[in-house]
């Protein structure tokens, strides 16, 4: 605790005067102290003066709801004595949320937090010194500072902070966040002890790309080719186009897309297949089997034999 002591300065001044007084015959001087605040002023002055005229001497004025022990009618008569000031103060206390007026005579700054019934929290800071005593027309400034989380961009830190919302927070931080950027919570939230703030960075990019049209594959049909048969008449050809897409990046990760346009550049031509559909004629000791039909025993051997019809109209018979 600091003091400021003024009482050679005060005493230097007093002596010049009073010893113009004892020149022209004064009396008995006496040594007092004066106390004011942290102020301490030590003097000489004529005995039998009133501290109303003590103080006068000493060049200390008093407001009329200053506290003044002894009164100011009261007469020194001794040295060693101490006059002591408590100054009267119309104080205001601000927590940037909420103000308060305080009225307190001889007191000091955490007085006047207690009498607006303001409880710092560890990070908070004040303005004054909490043991510097009142003025009047003092202004106590607590400001409120917060311990905050906060996530940009997937990396993560610590801050104290006096902002009030999460939008003051990054302004103060330097921190720009774009049109798009997802912030949690909301920028007009209030910012309260141990809050997480995230900044998801996210940008909307419109991207072109060249992709491959597949093929299709057409059928046809042929008499002049047997049943069961097929070749590829024509070769398939993919086609190409631009697909233009809005891709949407969250922190330099790719969240999601979209086809805004597309524009084929190169058609695809279709694969062609053909098919047979002519029926296979069986031929034995090269002429054409035009029918084959088989008879079977009447013993319920299994047995029997076929009729063979062959295209020149000839006919045969076989055992099976």
């Amino acid at each position: 605790m600091k003091r400021n002591m003024k009482y050679k300065t005060a005493r230097l001044v007093l002596l010049c005067g009073l010893s113009a007084l004892c020149l022209s015959g004064c009396g008995k001087k006496i040594s007092l102290k004066i106390q004011d605040g942290y102020t301490e002023t030590q003097i000489e002055a004529p005995q039998d003066k009133t501290v109303g005229e003590i103080l006068n001497l000493a060049e200390i004025k008093v407001g009329n709801q200053d506290q003044i022990t002894p009164s100011l009618e009261t007469q020194i008569h001794d040295s060693g004595a101490e006059v002591v000031i408590l100054r009267h103060a119309d104080v205001t206390v601000d927590t940037g949320r909420k103000s308060y007026q305080v009225s307190m005579t001889g007191k000091k700054v955490e007085d006047a937090l207690r009498q607006a019934k303001v409880i710092m929290d560890d990070n908070d800071t004040l303005n004054h010194q909490k043991d510097a005593f009142l003025q009047n027309g003092m202004s106590i400034q607590v400001t409120k500072r917060y311990a905050v989380s906060a996530t940009i961009n997937g990396d993560t830190q610590k801050y104290l902070t006096d902002a009030q919302t999460v939008g003051d927070f990054l302004e103060d931080q330097g921190i720009t966040v774009g049109k798009h950027d997802m912030i949690t919570p909301e920028l007009t939230a209030k910012l309260k002890e141990g809050i997480r703030i995230t900044v998801q960075k996210t940008d909307i990019k419109k991207e072109v790309r060249t992709e491959e049209i597949p093929f299709t594959t057409t059928v046809k049909y042929s008499s002049s080719m047997e049943e069961g048969t097929s070749k590829v008449t024509r070769a398939g050809v993919p086609g190409k186009k631009e697909v233009t897409y809005r891709v949407t990046y969250v922190d330099g990760k790719k969240e999601k897309e979209t086809v805004l346009s597309e524009k084929v550049i190169r058609k695809q031509v279709a694969e062609v297949i053909t098919r047979g559909t002519k029926k296979k004629v069986e031929t034995r000791n090269g002429k054409a089997v035009v029918s084959k039909q088989a008879v079977y025993d009447c013993d319920g051997s299994g047995h029997g034999y076929y009729i063979i019809t062959y295209k020149d109209g000839s006919v045969e018979y076989e055992d099976f």
